[in-house]
Protein backbone atom coordinates (compact mmCIF):
# COMPACT_ATOMS: atom_id res chain seq x y z
CA UNK A 1 0.00 0.00 0.00
CA UNK A 2 1.69 3.52 -0.74
CA UNK A 3 2.63 5.90 2.04
CA UNK A 4 0.13 8.49 1.60
CA UNK A 5 1.74 11.24 3.93
CA UNK A 6 0.42 10.93 7.13
CA UNK A 7 0.69 14.79 7.42
CA UNK A 8 -2.01 15.14 4.99
CA UNK A 9 -4.59 16.95 7.59
CA UNK A 10 -1.86 18.95 9.23
CA UNK A 11 -1.74 20.12 5.30
CA UNK A 12 -5.10 20.91 4.88
CA UNK A 13 -5.02 22.37 8.16
CA UNK A 14 -1.93 24.35 7.14
CA UNK A 15 -3.23 25.66 3.54
CA UNK A 16 -6.84 26.70 4.73
CA UNK A 17 -4.91 28.89 7.36
CA UNK A 18 -2.38 30.01 4.59
CA UNK A 19 -5.76 31.86 2.61
CA UNK A 20 -7.16 33.82 6.30
CA UNK A 21 -3.74 35.56 5.76
CA UNK A 22 -3.69 38.40 4.46
CA UNK A 23 -2.44 39.36 1.12
CA UNK A 24 0.70 40.68 0.08
CA UNK A 25 1.30 43.43 -2.70
CA UNK A 26 2.25 40.76 -5.04
CA UNK A 27 0.15 38.32 -6.15
CA UNK A 28 -0.89 35.82 -5.68
CA UNK A 29 -3.61 36.89 -3.17
CA UNK A 30 -5.20 35.00 -0.54
CA UNK A 31 -8.19 33.87 -3.09
CA UNK A 32 -5.91 33.09 -4.96
CA UNK A 33 -3.65 30.73 -2.38
CA UNK A 34 -7.38 29.74 -1.40
CA UNK A 35 -8.07 28.91 -5.24
CA UNK A 36 -5.38 26.85 -5.63
CA UNK A 37 -6.03 25.29 -2.42
CA UNK A 38 -9.35 24.12 -3.33
CA UNK A 39 -7.82 21.84 -6.07
CA UNK A 40 -5.92 20.44 -4.09
CA UNK A 41 -7.78 19.22 -1.50
CA UNK A 42 -10.11 17.41 -4.19
CA UNK A 43 -7.40 15.43 -5.29
CA UNK A 44 -6.55 14.25 -1.84
CA UNK A 45 -9.94 13.09 -1.47
CA UNK A 46 -10.08 11.48 -4.85
CA UNK A 47 -7.09 9.83 -3.25
CA UNK A 48 -8.20 8.91 0.02
CA UNK A 49 -11.88 8.21 -0.60
CA UNK A 50 -11.59 6.98 -4.10
CA UNK A 51 -7.92 5.69 -5.16
CA UNK A 52 -8.70 8.06 -8.30
CA UNK A 53 -5.28 8.68 -9.21
CA UNK A 54 -6.64 10.05 -12.98
CA UNK A 55 -9.00 12.49 -10.91
CA UNK A 56 -6.35 13.15 -8.19
CA UNK A 57 -3.72 14.05 -11.23
CA UNK A 58 -6.35 16.18 -13.17
CA UNK A 59 -6.78 18.53 -10.19
CA UNK A 60 -3.41 18.73 -9.40
CA UNK A 61 -2.85 19.98 -13.35
CA UNK A 62 -5.77 22.23 -12.55
CA UNK A 63 -3.79 23.67 -9.56
CA UNK A 64 -0.65 23.53 -11.37
CA UNK A 65 -2.11 25.89 -14.22
CA UNK A 66 -4.32 27.90 -12.23
CA UNK A 67 -0.73 28.76 -10.02
CA UNK A 68 1.60 29.54 -12.78
CA UNK A 69 -1.21 32.29 -14.31
CA UNK A 70 0.66 34.21 -11.63
CA UNK A 71 3.98 35.63 -11.38
CA UNK A 72 6.36 32.60 -10.19
CA UNK A 73 5.07 31.68 -6.78
CA UNK A 74 7.39 29.60 -5.37
CA UNK A 75 4.45 28.59 -2.76
CA UNK A 76 2.01 27.50 -4.80
CA UNK A 77 4.63 25.37 -6.66
CA UNK A 78 5.46 23.93 -3.69
CA UNK A 79 2.10 22.70 -2.57
CA UNK A 80 1.94 22.09 -6.35
CA UNK A 81 4.56 19.56 -6.15
CA UNK A 82 3.29 18.30 -3.74
CA UNK A 83 0.02 17.49 -4.80
CA UNK A 84 1.52 15.22 -7.86
CA UNK A 85 4.07 13.82 -5.59
CA UNK A 86 1.25 11.68 -3.48
CA UNK A 87 -0.28 10.93 -7.25
CA UNK A 88 3.13 9.47 -7.98
CA UNK A 89 3.04 7.83 -4.64
CA UNK A 90 -0.58 6.04 -5.66
CA UNK A 91 1.02 5.09 -8.55
CA UNK A 92 4.08 3.56 -6.56
CA UNK A 93 6.49 5.69 -8.61
CA UNK A 94 9.12 6.18 -5.90
CA UNK A 95 11.44 7.93 -7.87
CA UNK A 96 9.03 10.58 -9.03
CA UNK A 97 7.49 11.25 -5.75
CA UNK A 98 10.47 11.43 -3.68
CA UNK A 99 11.64 14.28 -6.95
CA UNK A 100 8.27 16.28 -6.17
CA UNK A 101 9.20 16.20 -2.93
CA UNK A 102 12.57 17.76 -3.41
CA UNK A 103 11.26 20.50 -5.75
CA UNK A 104 8.72 21.48 -3.75
CA UNK A 105 11.07 21.99 -0.69
CA UNK A 106 13.70 24.14 -3.10
CA UNK A 107 10.13 26.21 -3.55
CA UNK A 108 9.38 26.24 -0.06
CA UNK A 109 13.52 27.14 0.51
CA UNK A 110 12.55 30.02 -2.20
CA UNK A 111 9.19 31.44 -0.71
CA UNK A 112 9.97 34.85 0.59
CA UNK A 113 9.24 36.37 3.86
CA UNK A 114 6.32 38.72 2.75
CA UNK A 115 4.27 35.63 1.17
CA UNK A 116 0.79 35.28 2.45
CA UNK A 117 1.21 31.38 3.48
CA UNK A 118 4.85 31.86 4.71
CA UNK A 119 3.50 31.84 8.81
CA UNK A 120 2.18 28.33 7.40
CA UNK A 121 5.73 27.09 5.83
CA UNK A 122 7.38 25.98 8.36
CA UNK A 123 4.81 22.87 8.90
CA UNK A 124 4.89 22.23 4.92
CA UNK A 125 8.64 22.22 4.80
CA UNK A 126 8.90 19.46 8.00
CA UNK A 127 5.54 17.30 6.48
CA UNK A 128 7.50 17.08 3.00
CA UNK A 129 10.65 15.88 5.19
CA UNK A 130 8.96 13.62 6.92
CA UNK A 131 6.86 12.23 3.88
CA UNK A 132 10.42 11.86 2.59
CA UNK A 133 11.90 10.20 5.22
CA UNK A 134 8.99 7.87 5.00
CA UNK A 135 9.36 7.40 1.29
CA UNK A 136 13.30 6.60 2.15
CA UNK A 137 14.29 8.98 -0.42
Amino acid sequence: MPVIWCGNFLLIAALIAATSLPASAAPPSGKNINEVTQLILNSYAKILFNKDVAGARADCESAQKLSRQFDPDPYLAGIVDICFSDVADLQKNKSAACGRLDSALKNFGATPASHPARKVLENQIKGAERRRAKLAC
